[in-house]
C-alpha cells in the first residue's frame, strides 16, 4: 500500500526473467477519474532501493 498527496496507491517491484533481469518498481495511485503510474527500472536490486532511487519517486505530486 501507498499513500502519496493523501491519495491511496499501490506500488510493487518485478524481475523479468532471463539472463539479465531487469527490476521495475511501479507506483500507481488514483485520483479520479485517473490513474498515474510512475516506473523506474535497473539492472540491479540495489539500485532500486537506493535513496536517489526512492527519492525520485518521492518527487512527484499530484496537484490538486
Amino acid at each position: 500500500n501507498l499513500m502519496r498527496d493523501d491519495l491511496r496507491g499501490l506500488s510493487y517491484v518485478v524481475k523479468t526473467e532471463g539472463q539479465a533481469p531487469i527490476y521495475i518498481r511501479y507506483e500507481y495511485c488514483v485520483r479520479e477519474p485517473k490513474l498515474y503510474q510512475v516506473a523506474y527500472s535497473t539492472l540491479t536490486l540495489k539500485e532500486l532501493n537506493s535513496p536517489e532511487v526512492l527519492s525520485y519517486f518521492r518527487s512527484f505530486e499530484l496537484n490538486k
